[in-house]
């Protein structure tokens, strides 16, 4: 019996394990079960491999080109794209550009701040005791924190403030005003508000401030911008930083002195800003003469000043000899006022920061004075100050707090108002816990208990009244 061979079809003794002719294995009950192609079959189709690539790559189509519908982008997301390129390529040279001129943001920056009418001013004090005094050394742990706002139209002013130790609230109040009143809130030291209302003299005061900033509004200056800008540039130099998004002026007595000099020295011979100074000198003084000869002004108006003045101002040749007197004057007085200024600081930090199209968003001031250094003691105030536009001002009522006036023609409650605002406070450090270990410090310095303090302030009142 002779053995086909599966793989070439070559007969073999049925003794042989092997094929004779290719070597393949005979026994094929051995073998695992596989389907084996027809060679036959794969040589007659020589385009079944490309016809293979093509039926993979055909399985990767979308459903929407298969049915022939190939999707397009909708015109709308191409504008949004196209608009969303532009947004960012402004935001890019808005940056870069300033980013070379520091004096040129610095310019925008101002220009932001002087068109606000609201503002909001955030501050902290800190204190640092250097010395051998064991009690002014507890100075170091008190902090204070204020927030006011302002609206300039309304002439509003509010502001608030805590006293806080190692961190912790202490105490605080908040006051107000505006062209009617003065208001006080002690805010826990008492359940009750103040107030004090301004007599017909100070309001007629406050409304013709009004009068005249309303008219300072109208007044726009000319002059040589970029020379101006020279001078600041050349003046601080290495004292003004741009970085991304901010500009940071460092000033000193030096580079201060050195840049109003220079301003003011440069000023004397700018025709353009003399001749826009007369303009609008003559501009604002014709509105504030209007106004008071209509009588809207009560007390900081006189005709026969305002007169004299638009006199020297329409006068032309007379107004540049007291121009340059004014300048020249201020020049020689300007050492004085800037080492003055300087008296118990050494420099003045102030940055103006940015947003993303470089509008002004704020600016901080930072600050540290030095008070005393001499026989070895010495007491530094460092202040952080930040300002920037909007405000958020409190209504107050008047109903439901006590007048200042009224309580000044009643000592005795007074007093007691008084005495309880000392109980609260001494209850406020008593439940300071970080206080509570340097209260031993305090009493023995002060010569009495903390828990005396409302009786000592009741005797103080008692002998002032």
């Amino acid at each position: 019996m002779m053995l086909t061979c599966p793989n070439c079809g070559h007969s073999n003794q049925d003794h042989y394990n092997f094929c004779e002719k290719c070597g393949a294995n005979l026994n094929v009950e051995d073998q695992p079960k596989t389907e084996v192609m027809n060679p036959v079959e794969e040589n007659n189709n020589p385009d079944a491999g490309e016809t293979e690539k093509n039926n993979i790559h055909t399985s990767t189509t979308t459903p929407e080109e298969v049915n022939g519908k190939q999707k397009k982008k909708s015109p709308f997301a191409l504008i949004g794209l196209g608009l969303l390129g532009l947004f960012l390529v402004y935001i890019l040279i808005a940056n870069f550009v300033l980013a070379f001129s520091p004096v040129a943001r610095l310019n925008k920056g101002l220009r932001d701040f002087y068109r606000g009418n609201k503002f909001t001013t955030e501050s902290t004090v800190g204190l640092d005791y250097r010395g051998s005094n064991e009690i002014l050394s507890l100075l170091d742990n008190l902090s204070f924190e204020s927030v006011a706002y302002s609206d300039i139209d309304k002439m509003n002013a509010e502001s608030s403030i805590r006293i806080l130790y190692n961190g912790e609230e202490l105490t605080g109040f908040k006051a107000g005003a505006d062209s009617e009143l003065v208001w006080i809130d002690p805010l826990k030291l008492y359940e009750g508000e103040f107030y004090y209302e301004f007599n017909n003299k100070v309001t007629d005061v406050i409304n013709d401030i009004k009068i005249y900033k309303n008219a300072l509004k109208k007044v726009a200056l000319d002059c040589d911008k970029k020379e101006y800008s020279k001078i600041i540039k050349k003046a601080l130099g290495r004292d003004l930083e741009n970085s991304f998004g901010k500009v940071t002026i460092t000033l000193d007595a030096d580079n201060m002195l050195e840049l109003l000099s220079e301003l003011v020295e440069y000023a004397r011979e700018d025709e353009t800003l003399m001749k826009s100074v007369r303009k609008n000198g003559v501009t604002f003084l014709n509105t504030i003469t209007k106004e008071g000869d209509k009588g809207k002004l009560e007390t900081l108006y006189d005709a026969d000043t305002f007169e004299d003045a638009l006199e020297l101002f329409e006068d032309e040749e007379y107004f540049e000899e007291k121009y340059d007197m004014f300048l020249s004057n201020i020049e020689s007085e300007l050492e004085d006022f800037v080492y003055e200024l300087f008296t118990y600081t050494r420099k003045f930090e102030i940055t103006f920061n940015y947003g993303l199209f470089n509008n002004l968003k704020d600016i901080t001031c930072e600050f540290t004075a030095n008070y005393g250094d001499y026989s070895g003691e010495s007491l530094r105030m460092h202040c952080v100050s930040s300002v920037r536009k909007g405000a958020k001002l409190s209504s107050f009522n008047t109903k439901q707090a006590k007048d200042i006036e009224d309580l000044i023609d009643d000592p005795e409650q007074l007093m007691d108002i008084a005495k309880e605002m000392a109980e609260n406070l001494t209850e406020a450090i008593k439940g300071n816990k970080e206080l509570q270990n340097d209260l031993q410090k305090i009493e023995d310095a002060l010569g009495m208990d903390i828990e005396d303090l409302p009786d000592e302030l009741d005797r103080m009142f008692y002998y002032m009244w």
